[in-house]
């Protein structure tokens, strides 16, 4: 990966983001190397402690959360973008769950979300997108939060246990399978007995993937606060979050400060050079789109505009599974945008994988349909 301070085009959401973790000694060698630091990665961490393991060490190539878990909009769907497979339940109760354990103080807030398309609806709602008004197709449950606070909050969990460390700036390279695994990263190699992949979309710059598999930066933009009023007549009062379920793709969600955020838009490349004119772009189409939905948006003002990286594979379903050239290895990613309850969920199921034995999803192929 560039160094963050590179990275001045993908902007700066409105979360603040984690501080940096002491810098602790290398290790040589662990029982369990978590790769990635995001909500993944630190929920792995986490489940795994809980289970009883020890020398666990997560290894982040910046700061925790600086890649998808912290530039996310904060929107906690449940299952994934293809929809909810039987052998991944209870993803936003496993979220919960750990946020109430833990009293993880990220400002959650469960309520509705509602599944919008272009033109048809059972109620409308007056937007106007790509010359179509806007209806609500379905509601599903939905969950708001800080992202980062999230992040924060958890790694201090993991830490507390004392069963875990976290290396931050230490870029891991590859993963090397021999009669253990070595743990090659910008810092030195660490020999490990199982690795835990946690990359989402950086996961093919560390390991081959058989899945067909792209990454992009998607983009989300923050308006100035609104009066109870205006978030009323936009018509956004009775869901805290909404996606399209068509195209053009629109997201987005309230704000407990009366702001509101709008994700669209998609920009190539991740670490793949400046793309600061491209982005620039991007973020213009996405605000006059925005300030095009409804009168009350017209003259709205924005205060924060961020790229973040996602990830998909063609099905929309995520990769969840042992890797086949070294069943030692877990390989996750290709989220799609649905990963924040996902990631808690996948941690666990990574961490009883682990403990306990249970096949993972991708493991069993039993996706449903």
């Amino acid at each position: 990966m560039e160094p963050r301070s590179s990275r001045a085009w993908w902007g700066e959401p409105p979360w603040e983001q984690p501080g940096a973790l002491p810098a602790i000694p290398f290790p040589s060698q662990c029982h369990i190397a978590v790769i990635g630091g995001g909500l993944t990665g630190l929920s792995a961490a986490y489940f795994l402690a809980e289970r009883g393991l020890t020398d666990i060490a997560v290894f982040e190539a910046e700061q925790i959360g600086s890649g998808a878990s912290g530039r996310s909009g904060g929107i906690a769907l449940e299952g994934t973008a293809s929809g909810p497979p039987r052998d991944i339940p209870g993803c936003l109760d496993a979220l919960e769950d750990l946020i109430r354990k833990e009293k993880i103080a990220c400002g959650y807030q469960r309520g509705e979300c509602w599944e919008i398309a272009h033109g048809r609806g059972a109620r409308l709602l007056h937007w106007r997108d790509n010359g179509a008004e806007i209806g609500v197709v379905r509601t599903v449950p939905c969950g708001t939060l800080n992202p980062a606070a999230l992040v924060a909050e958890l790694a201090r969990r993991v830490l507390a246990r004392g069963q875990a460390a976290i290396f931050e700036q230490t870029h891991v390279l590859s993963v090397r399978s021999a009669s253990s695994l070595f743990i090659e990263t910008s810092r030195g190699t660490c020999k490990a007995r199982r690795a835990v992949l946690a990359l989402n979309a950086y996961t093919p710059s560390v390991f081959p993937l058989e899945e067909s598999f792209w990454a992009v930066l998607t983009l989300a933009v923050r308006t100035e606060p609104m009066d109870a009023r205006g978030i009323r007549e936009i018509g956004l009062e009775g869901a805290l979050a909404f996606y399209t379920v068509d195209l053009p793709y629109l997201w987005g969600r309230r704000t407990a400060g009366g702001s509101l955020i709008f994700g669209a838009g998609l920009v190539a490349g991740l670490d793949a050079g400046d793309r600061t004119r491209e982005a620039a772009q991007a973020f213009d189409s996405l605000t006059a789109r925005v300030r095009s939905l409804h009168p009350l948006l017209s003259n709205v003002g924005f205060t924060h505009q961020w790229c973040g990286p996602v990830a998909f594979c063609p099905d929309r379903a995520p990769i969840i599974r042992t890797a086949r050239q070294d069943h030692r290895i877990v390989l996750t990613g290709a989220y799609a945008g649905h990963g924040v309850a996902l990631s808690v969920r996948v941690g666990q199921l990574i961490a009883d994988s682990i403990a306990l034995g249970t096949p993972l999803p991708g493991d069993i192929s039993l996706w449903g349909t």
